[in-house]
């Protein structure tokens, strides 16, 4: 349901609904419930799995900002959790080698952001 919301050309969301068996871990989308226009993913870039955050304007076009970036280990799985304000949230994710959901050799990494960002 995301991918077809991130991807508007119909041509893209088909080729990732067929793609989805093997993208299992290349496509982790978390949206910030207090601010639906930003979105947390990790993506792999340069052969490293890097955290992202998007953000939706008005007119619909995305703004991409790096949250981690020039990485040695993979940075996966975020998550967005909300605070105890109504300001503010927490990004986590798993820093590490993760090989199934089992099997994995993990940090878990929390940012506070601000919602409104």
């Amino acid at each position: 349901m995301y991918l077809l919301w991130l991807y508007t050309s119909v041509n893209k969301a088909q080729y990732m609904i067929q793609s989805i068996t093997t993208l299992i871990i290349s496509i982790e989308i978390v949206f910030n419930k207090k601010n639906p226009s930003n979105l947390f993913l990790s993506r792999e870039i340069d052969g490293i799995f890097e955290v992202e955050k998007k953000t939706r304007s008005e007119e619909g076009d995305w703004k991409t900002e790096t949250v981690t970036s020039n990485s040695t280990i993979d940075n996966l799985r975020p998550y967005v959790v909300s605070g105890n304000s109504d300001s503010s949230s927490f990004l986590f994710w798993m820093q590490g080698k993760y090989y199934h959901y089992t099997n994995f050799e993990t940090n878990l990494i929390i940012k506070e952001i601000d919602y409104q960002q």
